[in-house]
């Protein structure tokens, strides 16, 4: 009856707002990885230390959890 299609209602809106906050994640992984390979282009191309990327891709895969 309705309290079964309130509760499964409910769980919907949980579901959307749990996959929302996966895609969020998703794209803030993405983010990284995109800020890494320029890190990591930018160290090729001698325009930042090695020490420099180490101290950024630290601080970027903290972001990662």
């Amino acid at each position: 009856g309705v309290y079964v299609l309130s509760n499964s209602s409910c769980e919907n809106s949980n579901l959307k707002a749990t996959i929302a906050s996966m895609e969020a994640a998703q794209a803030d992984k993405e983010k990284i990885v995109a800020e890494l390979k320029q890190l990591k282009e930018l160290l090729d191309s001698k325009i930042i230390t090695q020490e420099e990327y180490d101290i950024k891709k630290t601080k970027l895969m903290a972001k990662w959890q």
